[in-house]
């Protein structure tokens, strides 16, 4: 026996063998959790319920479970802020330079909440309450809703049933009926705006960045004054997408 393993506790190390499984098999139900580990259905379920709990699975309707955002935000936490920041970083300032417009990389912070990690500010900046390091609700951002707008449908669902919205200006996002019709449009149109929906004066066009297994690793965006972002509107989301799709090819 190994020096460290006499602290292991056996409930915990199960939960991990169980979240190792996802790894192999889409979803999973009670039953079939208890076989592969060799463990009793009681236990299966307590682990299960455990893991839905702390957001690290999610339930879907057919009772069967599958990963969970919180467990995909903490490892897009660890990849990102030791890889992306310095990758993606010529493309922001390669985006501000083209639209002349404060350009930020933005990641899952947890379930329910986006985090900045990058910025490169314009030369005619404006004061605005971004900064690296802010954590904001995904549905307040246009960064925040292209990483949801690239999340499945249930997970959407959970995000819209249990967060809460805030009227931060009269055109924040209120409902989850709300949230839905412009998750749609944006994959409609790959791209997110933020139409001074959480700060009034404050417009922002933002892209998802998606790696070559299909997730949102992070988002890209631009940021300014509502009169100037919609004077360069097609011109702005324009560059948003291609700077996307140009991040994208070099992961």
């Amino acid at each position: 026996m190994q020096d460290n393993e006499k602290y292991i506790l056996q409930s915990v190390d199960n939960s991990l063998l169980v979240l190792e499984l996802f790894g192999k098999y889409k979803e999973l139900g009670v039953s079939e959790v208890s076989e592969l580990m060799n463990i009793g259905k009681s236990t299966a379920f307590r682990i299960l319920a455990t893991l839905e709990n702390r957001n690290y699975l999610l339930k879907q309707e057919n009772s069967k479970y599958r990963l969970g955002l919180k467990l995909f935000s903490l490892g897009h936490v660890v990849r990102n802020e030791l890889l992306i920041k310095n990758h993606a970083y010529p493309f922001l300032k390669k985006l501000t330079t083209m639209t002349g417009e404060t350009s930020h990389l933005v990641i899952w912070y947890d379930t329910y909440n986006i985090i900045f990690i990058e910025k490169v500010l314009s030369s005619s900046s404006i004061r605005m309450h971004s900064h690296v390091g802010y954590v904001a609700k995904a549905h307040l951002t246009a960064s925040g809703k292209a990483l949801l707008s690239a999340c499945p449908d249930d997970e959407v669902r959970y995000y819209a049933d249990n967060t809460v919205f805030e009227q931060k200006t009269p055109t924040s996002i209120m409902t989850a009926a709300q949230l839905f019709a412009n998750i749609r449009e944006i994959r409609e149109n790959g791209y997110a705006m933020d139409d001074e929906e959480s700060e009034a004066g404050l417009t922002c066009y933002a892209a998802p960045i998606i790696d070559p297994l299909g997730h949102a690793i992070a988002s890209i965006s631009i940021s300014g004054p509502t009169q100037r972002m919609l004077e360069k509107q097609e011109d702005h989301i324009n560059w948003v997408k291609q700077i996307a799709d140009e991040m994208k090819n070099t992961l």
